[in-house]
């Protein structure tokens, strides 16, 4: 299976508060850009591969970790190999690996036949990364807490 994995751009972000766990509470306007990756998922032995040699291709990327998020959480899908076509510019802020990770929870989704919405594959993704979440949702969000908290289809409107 072939699955596209979008990029994002922060229209706003604010930091409110630091939380107990280390991580701040924020609130961000999130929007999903015509600039993918392409990966693409087959039956195999667990094995990553990408277009950049610097990636890593062991259990620390975040598209193996989201394979096992889906398989631990819904006791579905077997071992797959992933490939990444790499587009998304590296450490640039427009969550490359987390969208990485959302097109591998879609695209388990729909080769098992899991049905989950995309809410439920957010919580799944929450697991992986904070961008995660979003990145499964896309469109414009609002994006809130440390990014597991997405209210989808935020529509901007002025009184202008």
């Amino acid at each position: 299976m072939e699955k596209q994995a979008y990029a994002k751009l922060n229209l706003s972000l604010d930091i409110l508060r630091r939380r107990e766990d280390g991580f701040h509470d924020l609130q961000m306007v999130m929007v999903s850009i015509d600039l993918t990756d392409t990966l693409t998922l087959t039956p195999g032995e667990g094995s990553m591969s990408t277009n950049l040699s610097f990636l890593p291709t062991d259990g620390s990327n975040l598209a193996q970790k989201a394979a096992a998020a889906f398989r631990s959480a819904t006791g579905q899908g077997e071992v797959l190999d992933i490939h990444i076509d790499k587009h998304i510019p590296v450490c640039a802020g427009m969550a490359g690996g987390s969208s990485d990770a959302a097109a591998v929870l879609r695209a388990m989704n729909e080769m098992y036949h899991t049905n989950l919405s995309p809410l439920e594959l957010a919580d799944i993704g929450a697991t992986v990364g904070s961008d995660v979440p979003y990145c499964v949702v896309g469109g414009t969000a609002l994006v809130e807490g440390r990014g597991e908290r997405v209210t989808p289809g935020l529509l901007y409107t002025s009184d202008a």
